[in-house]
């Protein structure tokens, strides 16, 4: 399930040094993702915060809506592929007390 993890801040962090050559915002994208698998409700709340900022940045100044969504979009595409993973794997230690 790390992998997930490191999956999600690569890109962002690619995205920092890449500029615009990939869609999406890498802030979008890490702080979607953070703020949906961390169950901390701190975290949470200061998640929150940055993404309201963001999208002050994004839609005001920037007039950069595409790679807002498009972060949004993937930051909750890997929360789900983190949710699966665990899942599948809190079946398998179920299947596993069975046995």
């Amino acid at each position: 399930m790390w992998a997930v993890d490191l999956a999600i801040f690569a890109l962002a962090v690619v995205r920092f040094l890449t500029g615009r050559l990939l869609p999406f915002s890498g802030h979008m994208l890490f702080l979607t993702y953070s703020a949906l698998v961390t169950p901390s409700t701190g975290y949470r709340t200061l998640a929150a915060l940055a993404i309201a900022e963001t999208a002050w940045f994004k839609f005001v100044l920037w007039h950069d809506a595409r790679s807002f969504w498009l972060g949004v979009l993937g930051g909750a595409l890997g929360a789900l592929v983190q949710a699966r993973l665990r899942w599948d794997a809190g079946a398998q230690l179920a299947e596993g007390d069975e046995a």
